[in-house]
């Protein structure tokens, strides 16, 4: 370890506060650390990402509950905020059903009878 003395001047020191079996483990710790983050932001920074960029497209479209004409089920229509245009929509066979849309793969999670479905909109 090198330091400034008082006066300024370098002085090098081989007194260590942590012995070298303790400097050898936590350079053993920071390297397994840096591996680690290294993994993150290569396999796992981009997944983050996109989910980001989706929940920053939600704003441009709301999913509205319509009612069918006669003989129809209740539709779930996705419609574009901009210009109140419809762009998808899915018959629901349930009026008042439990449901999730994941924005970032454009799929909505459905209930329905103890039964998991699931849609893929455009």
């Amino acid at each position: 370890m090198s330091y400034r003395d008082s006066r300024g001047n370098l002085v090098e020191s081989t007194n260590y506060v942590f012995s070298e079996e303790d400097r050898a483990k936590a350079k053993r710790t920071l390297e397994a650390q840096q591996a680690v983050m290294s993994g993150i932001d290569s396999e796992i920074m981009p997944l983050v990402q996109k989910r980001f960029n989706a929940l920053k497209q939600t704003a441009d479209y709301a999913y509205v509950f319509a009612r069918g004409t006669e003989g129809e089920t209740t539709q779930l229509v996705k419609v574009r905020k901009k210009d109140g245009k419809e762009v998808d929509k899915i018959a629901i066979s349930n009026n008042k059903p439990l449901y999730e849309i994941d924005p970032a793969t454009g799929s909505i999670y459905y209930v329905y009878n103890n039964e998991l479905r699931t849609f893929k909109v455009n």
